[in-house]
């Protein structure tokens, strides 16, 4: 199942054996070596230092994220290696730049959708600056269009986005009128 983003803030957190609500999701850890979700930051009431793992969730519902046991809920320390590298990177996915392969900037990633079987980042929602919005607000990016993540931007396949031709004064006035005497006699000749 795909879900955006906001739908997985602040969820509660109900372990099966307690039977009840144990804490609250919060931030996500993501991995941009392969664009997924990693591991949730997690609080408790006094304690706000919790790492909820993706693979000790057992399901996602509409009214929360269901564990096993509170066991599955840790404490964010240097014991977590695996955990450790990935958070060393802390890696920000919304308001990263997105360029094309040939160095066209496309916008900011403003959202994004994520498959909750294997936590996959499958799709990026970019805000386009004010200019290029004027034909359309917000680009949809697929995964398999990502070519690299770094620190500071996303790069796409240069065929994930068609622009459209022409100039803004064409956008919104037609085709340029051409004054020339042989267009003026073409023009005439056609009425």
């Amino acid at each position: 199942m795909l879900v955006l983003k906001n739908a997985l803030d602040n969820k509660p957190i109900a372990s099966i054996q307690s039977g009840h609500r144990v804490a609250v999701s919060g931030e996500m850890i993501l991995d941009p070596r392969d664009l997924r979700v990693f591991a949730f930051h997690a609080s408790m009431p006094n304690r706000d230092d919790l790492v909820l793992h993706t693979e000790d969730i057992r399901s996602i519902t509409p009214q929360g994220i269901v564990i096993d046991n509170n066991d599955q809920l840790m404490s964010l320390d240097d014991d977590l290696v695996r955990l450790k590298k990935v958070t060393d990177i802390n890696f920000q996915l919304l308001d990263k730049l997105v360029y094309t392969e040939d160095r066209k900037k496309l916008g900011k990633v403003s959202n994004f959708v994520v498959e909750i079987e294997g936590f996959l980042i499958m799709k990026l929602y970019v805000a386009r600056s004010m200019m290029k919005s004027l034909g359309t607000s917000q680009l949809i990016i697929d995964r398999s269009q990502v070519v690299q993540v770094t620190d500071d931007k996303i790069i796409v396949k240069s065929t994930a986005v068609k622009e459209r031709s022409g100039s803004l004064k064409q956008a919104f006035f037609g085709k340029p009128l051409s004054l020339s005497a042989d267009s003026i006699k073409s023009d005439s000749q056609n009425k």
